[in-house]
């Protein structure tokens, strides 16, 4: 009888820690990360490539995996099966999620026990979250490594709601981001993105999932938020700084008018 209680304890003990640590409860060390939760959206970022868009959300579902229970995705832009779709794969479901401390940094872990990789390896995101004093939420590319995934979200919402020691140094200006994928040009902005287009061209915003395509010359923009174009002649400004694809370039991205002689820049935004 007794051995029965002791293990009746231990087992209530347990699930109350585990209860503590779960992305469910969105407490962890005494930090409320709910203010990351959105209700209505998804956080989103492309991988290193461009080939795939990944969707997530923090200690709840991604509206963007259908509402399957689970809370990362990821779509395939290289593939379309049926209507424009492109393949889905499920890579973190809610039920399996927990945090953990790495370097100092809180790491909310999603994983999958279901639809595993060509190599029977199930899948894992990683999503580590970096407190700063910017009120701009940056979120890193996605990467990839025999199918574990991990991606950066620093900010000063990262913090969690009552996070103690939060510098109150000065804000650092947001960065401007603009990448050359496979796809055509990405770019990431808190100013709002305006981008015109020649030829067969798309466009679509990630935030706002807004999208809208020519075979001819147009103008698409957004307040802010991150816009990925498909095709080989487009340009895109925001704030100070004009992106654009130059097809005769052997790199192809150029940042006001000039050659950057990489695939991706980086600026801030004043």
């Amino acid at each position: 009888m007794n051995k029965f209680l002791l293990t009746f304890i231990t087992f209530i003990f347990l699930s109350l820690v585990n209860s503590q640590q779960s992305p469910n409860s969105c407490t962890y060390n005494g930090i409320d990360y709910s203010n990351l939760f959105l209700s209505n959206s998804s956080y989103t970022s492309n991988s290193t490539d461009g080939k795939y868009t990944y969707y997530w959300n923090i200690c709840g579902e991604s509206k963007k995996c259908l509402n399957t229970g689970f809370s990362v995705c990821s779509y395939d832009n290289s593939v379309i099966i049926l209507n424009g779709i492109h393949p889905l794969y499920l890579s973190g479901s809610v039920d399996q999620g927990s945090f953990r401390t790495v370097n100092g940094n809180t790491v909310l872990i999603y994983s999958t026990n279901a639809f595993p990789c060509s190599n029977y390896i199930y899948r894992q995101t990683e999503i580590t979250l970096i407190c700063s004093n910017s009120s701009f939420l940056y979120i890193s590319d996605v990467y990839e490594t025999k199918c574990r995934y991990t991606v950066t979200m620093t900010g000063l919402a990262a913090c969690g709601i009552n996070a103690p020691n939060v510098t109150n140094s000065p804000t650092p200006s947001p960065q401007i981001v603009c990448k050359l994928n496979d796809y055509g040009l990405f770019v990431n902005s808190t100013s709002p993105i305006s981008c015109t287009g020649i030829g067969q061209t798309k466009c679509h915003t990630v935030t706002d999932s807004l999208s809208v395509s020519s075979s001819d010359y147009f103008t698409f923009e957004t307040s802010s938020g991150s816009i990925q174009c498909l095709g080989d002649n487009i340009e895109c400004t925001t704030a100070n700084v004009k992106c654009s694809i130059d097809p005769s370039s052997y790199y192809g991205l150029k940042v006001n008018g000039k050659e950057t002689k990489l695939n991706h820049y980086y600026s801030s935004s004043n």
